[in-house]
């Protein structure tokens, strides 16, 4: 009741605090919403695996999930399954697993799977992650093991196109490692963090360079002339557009269903190759 009464005033410290001191999963719960509830979703994890609040990691991996911070996101999920299986929920679980698929996130399918023993399906997505980085081999040694020759029969057919197009994919991700990086630094005078403006200044002259402007747009048309060497069905193509879907720049040049360029070289805007 004491609880109840601080967290309807402005002093929510003291009200979680004296929550905490009554000790049961509902109190914890009540401790950790009211810093959910304004944004502080460290100190309401806080709360909420004290009081082992397993909606409230829910809440906080939605949360994380949202603001695209998607490892992050995949480690709280796997915390929360962890709990249903030993609470004999794995529907629960399988919910997570079916979602994560329609999210194209693999990482977290094939480790959910894993958690509900369905190693089929887990080393399905374990072999489309491997084709998101591009390692197409080992993806082709993963589906093998669970008997998918087909997908297997394709990577063989088009082993030269796929090392050209992960040769292309190096080549982006070495690109978009060098794009120089926005820090934060502390206001002295609010002491908020905010966008280093050195740096802002630095990446900007970077993208407005004709010169990393005209790399950038050379790659894209090399994935895109690769790309149209693939032979065989969809799947195949699919998981390789899938793959290079990660980089902006590809979205942005070329058609996301054919991979063929929808804006001519000359065309190419300093915002098109932003990553």
């Amino acid at each position: 009741m004491i609880a109840d009464l601080y967290a309807a005033g402005p002093d929510k410290d003291l009200a979680a605090s004296t929550y905490a001191k009554v000790g049961t999963k509902d109190a914890f719960r009540k401790a950790g919403d009211l810093y959910f509830n304004k944004g502080d979703y460290t100190k309401a994890v806080e709360f909420y695996a004290q009081g082992g609040v397993m909606d409230g990691f829910l809440k906080y991996a939605n949360e994380l999930k949202k603001a695209g911070k998607t490892e992050m996101a995949n480690v709280v999920y796997g915390v929360v399954a962890d709990s249903f299986i030993k609470q004999g929920k794995p529907e629960d679980v399988t919910q997570f697993a079916v979602q994560a698929e329609k999210d194209m996130n693999y990482e977290l399918a094939s480790s959910l799977y894993y958690k509900l023993n369905q190693k089929n399906l887990a080393k399905k997505y374990a072999a489309y992650v491997a084709m998101k980085d591009m390692n197409f081999m080992k993806a082709k040694d993963t589906f093998e093991s669970i008997g998918n020759t087909d997908i297997c029969n394709e990577i063989n057919l088009n082993v030269q196109a796929l090392t050209n197009l992960q040769q292309n994919f190096l080549v982006l991700n070495e690109i978009r490692a060098n794009v120089p990086k926005v820090g934060l630094v502390e206001d002295p005078t609010t002491k908020k963090l905010e966008y280093d403006k050195r740096d802002i200044v630095l990446r900007d002259q970077y993208y407005n360079n004709p010169v990393n402007i005209k790399n950038i747009s050379d790659a894209i048309t090399k994935v895109s002339l690769d790309y149209q060497k693939l032979k065989g069905s969809q799947d195949l193509k699919q998981m390789v557009r899938q793959s290079f879907m990660q980089f902006n720049p590809i979205k942005n040049v070329l058609d996301v269903n054919t991979f063929a360029r929808k804006v001519a070289p000359a065309q190419v805007t300093p915002s098109m190759v932003v990553f």
